[in-house]
Order: C-alpha cells, then sequence, then structure tokens
C-alpha cells in the first residue's frame, strides 16, 4: 500500500477511488462476507482476520485496494495488485445494492485498470468463479477468458478495447491508514 490517495476523472465525475485506510475494515468485512460465495476464499472473515489482512496489505506495496464512492456513499471496492508481472484484480465488490446498475462499478473498473496501467504498463487479469455472476460483467466491460479451469476462468483486459481514461491523483495527507 503506497500511502493514501484519492483518484477521479472528468470522464467520470460521479465516482471517487480512494485507498483505503483503518475507518473501512468494518465495510470491507461485511461487503467480502456477503458476497463470500462468489469468491475463492468463502469463510466467514471474523473482526480479527480482518484486522490481521489489513496490517499485512499496509506493508504489501503493490497492493492497492479501493474504496468506490459514488452518490456521495462509499458503495463498494476494487483492488489490484502485482503478481506474476501482471496486476491482478480482485476484491470487486458492490456493498450497496441500491446504487448496483447505475454504471458506477464500471467507471470506477476503468479509473482502475487505467491507474494500474500508469503506475507499470503490464497485463491485467483476474482469476473468478464461474459461478460468480460477475463473469459477465467482466466480459461486457473489457475483458476476455485467457484460460478456463473447471471451477474460475482466468480472463485478461482486452487491450486493443480498452481506451483509459486521464485520472487526477489526490494525495489525502490528513488520513492515517491506521
Amino acid at each position: 500500500m503506497n500511502g493514501i490517495l484519492s483518484l477521479t476523472s472528468d470522464e467520470h465525475a460521479g465516482v471517487i477511488l480512494r485507498t483505503i485506510h483503518w475507518g473501512d475494515q468494518e465495510n470491507l468485512r461485511n461487503w467480502k462476507n456477503a458476497k463470500r460465495y462468489s469468491f475463492f476464499y468463502q469463510e466467514l472473515i471474523t473482526v480479527e482476520a480482518q484486522r490481521e489482512w489489513f496490517e499485512a496489505y499496509l506493508n504489501r506495496q503493490d497492493d492497492f485496494m479501493l474504496v468506490v464512492t459514488a452518490a456521495d456513499d462509499d458503495m463498494g471496492c476494487m483492488g489490484f495488485r502485482l503478481r506474476e508481472s501482471t496486476w491482478d484484480v480482485y476484491n470487486v465488490i458492490v456493498g450497496v445494492p441500491a446504487l448496483s446498475g447505475k454504471g458506477y462499478m464500471v467507471q470506477a473498473l476503468r479509473m482502475m485498470c487505467s491507474y494500474a496501467l500508469s503506475l507499470q504498463p503490464l497485463r491485467i487479469t483476474a482469476k473468478v468463479l464461474i459461478t460468480n455472476t460477475a463473469l459477465q460483467w467482466y466480459y461486457r466491460n473489457g475483458f476476455r477468458e485467457h484460460t478456463a479451469h473447471a471451477d474460475h476462468v482466468e480472463i485478461e483486459l482486452d487491450m486493443t478495447k480498452f481506451t483509459p481514461c486521464v485520472l487526477k491523483e489526490t494525495p489525502l495527507p490528513g488520513i492515517n491508514a491506521r
């Protein structure tokens, strides 16, 4: 984690991405627990397990977990991390169902992928369970199948169909990650 920052784009004026801080832990835990059957790790996450994950996250330089803010509400999260010379997208979660289907997560995904590419122009991939209903959402939003497995699909962003957006990165020095 590389400090607290927010990302905005004039192209997606209603969406803000912000790196997580300690105060986000309960939302992150609740959102992941509510959607746990969509992910590889399906056990309930305890307060202690969330704290341990967060402490480890703070020490990983190339791991970015972002809160998605839209309509003045923290509505979900998404992350990306460096894995095997690619950007691995993970934990894309709509946490507030009332804000689902309005295009905010589509905009946030484009912003996040644009930011990842600005850091290092690497392939952007994800591993998605075949039972995860978001798999079709990824396909509609520029990802394509790379490798199919019995229980999941490895997907990658199709760079021939992706147009990065211009981002404004704002450090948030008044917010402490801890």
